[in-house]
């Protein structure tokens, strides 16, 4: 789910409409309400979008802290045996898991692109471009490419060598990288842990 729909399993029809009507006429939304939408916002980074997971959330209160983080564990466990039963080879497995695990370490360093010798020493994209592939394929990961210029038509200024991977479900991507909540609503920097 995105964070739309989050809000719509949520409950949160008037939230959603105020958000809409106060953007298209460039009005500032009450701070009250900004702050529960804000509230709402940390939630979703911390719980993500998987359905049975947000039911989770909905039915302990809407509180994180009564979350299951068993269950978002479960999920990673799941796509990574996803990894290796649909791959024809034990070392293609090993690749892709290690290019999903790298990911926190990649978005942690202030690089401006995906750094290949992130995920093992001396790599390059030769070893593991069919495993980023495989992954987006999956569905598992975004491919967020740089641009040369902030022009139209965007696509026409890529750098399809400049990217960034993340993952496509916020609360497994601060599942990888061990955030906690508090960390999530802190105005701190936040340094992602190595996996």
């Amino acid at each position: 789910m995105d964070f739309e729909e989050f809000l719509i399993a949520c409950n949160e029809y008037d939230l959603i409409n105020l958000i809409k009507e106060n953007f298209i006429h460039i009005i500032p939304i009450p701070e009250s309400i900004h702050k529960k939408a804000l509230s709402l916002y940390h939630s979703y980074l911390f719980v993500g979008g998987m359905p049975r997971i947000v039911n989770d959330f909905i039915v302990n209160d809407k509180n994180v802290m009564n979350c299951d983080r068993e269950l978002i564990n479960s999920f990673q466990t799941s796509y990574l045996a996803d990894m290796t039963k649909h791959i024809s080879t034990p070392a293609e497995s090993l690749k892709i898991i290690e290019t999903y695990n790298s990911i926190s370490r990649q978005l942690s360093k202030e690089n401006p692109k995906f750094m290949y010798k992130t995920i093992r020493n001396n790599a390059n994209k030769r070893d593991f471009s069919s495993s980023i592939d495989w992954l987006l394929a999956a569905g598992i990961v975004y491919k967020v490419n740089n641009v040369s210029a902030i022009r139209s038509p965007l696509k026409g200024f890529e750098e399809e060598n400049m990217f960034k991977l993340y993952l496509s479900d916020t609360g497994l991507l601060t599942n990888l990288c061990r955030l906690k909540y508090s960390e999530i609503i802190s105005e701190k920097k936040i340094y992602i842990q190595e996996v």
